[in-house]
């Protein structure tokens, strides 16, 4: 891929701004965002509800 961009639902503005470029790209491109889920994982792991995992993104993501 000659474009590559990661980023979380915590970073909307940047989310969607790699989508765009993404788009606007010519060659092909890979935008991988990560998201949470605090019915499943939240709970298992005791990470918490979505605006506990928002802030581990937060926290934990560049």
């Amino acid at each position: 891929a000659s474009f590559v961009a990661r980023s979380t639902t915590y970073h909307a503005k940047e989310s969607t701004q790699y989508l765009k470029k993404a788009i606007m790209h010519k060659g092909f491109s890979v935008v991988e965002i990560l998201s949470q889920c605090p019915t499943h994982y939240g709970r298992k792991n005791k990470e918490g509800d979505a605006p506990d995992m928002l802030e581990i993104y937060k926290d934990t993501t560049a």
